[in-house]
């Protein structure tokens, strides 16, 4: 078990939901104890006066692997996912080797073993590109996935307007003129 607030606050947090407790209305334990990590008006104790962190989606992803031993079974649930989603985008004799290069790096695995919840985002963004490549109609389902998994996605909304778009069934390219056949 990492020695990271993340880590301990998800399990905190899914075993209160799993009570029938609220995880944004209770404490968290403080296991920086006799270090300023934490302003000290929030801390109480041996708790933080803080609920969960994140978003109601991150902590539901994160139940299945819980249940099965560690919530960061979820999370590398969600890069095996993201690892399917790129490749089955664009295949290619270079799309393996780089989604492997990618999936492998130390910080990917660090990144999991912290319990950190980017993996959830990669996986939704690998989605929804996947989905505006192969599926364009049903791009809004990834895509609102992926802005409501963490907080701070709001802040690449603006980049929507980069997603190809479906045109319209029977609407002739630009530069045709005729009849549909």
């Amino acid at each position: 078990s990492p020695h990271i607030d993340v880590w301990v606050w998800h399990n905190e947090a899914i075993r209160a939901l799993l009570d029938g407790h609220n995880p944004y209305t209770m404490t968290m334990p403080n296991i920086y104890a006799g270090t300023q990590f934490y302003d000290p008006s929030m801390v109480q104790g041996s708790r933080v006066n803080t609920g969960y962190q994140y978003p109601p989606l991150s902590l539901l992803l994160s139940i299945p692997g819980y249940v099965f031993g560690d919530c960061r079974y979820s999370m590398l649930f969600a890069l095996v996912g993201t690892f399917v989603c790129l490749a089955y985008a664009r295949p290619s004799s270079l799309a393996a080797p780089a989604i492997c290069l990618w999936l492998f790096t130390p910080r990917t695995l660090f990144v999991l073993e912290q319990a950190w919840t980017e993996p959830f985002v990669v996986f939704f963004l690998a989605a929804t590109v996947m989905t505006a490549i192969r599926w364009p109609r049903y791009t809004c389902v990834p895509l609102g996935l992926l802005l409501a998994v963490k907080h701070y996605i709001a802040l690449a909304a603006p980049l929507i307007w980069l997603l190809p778009v479906e045109k319209p069934r029977g609407q002739l390219p630009e530069g045709v003129s005729g009849a549909p056949i």
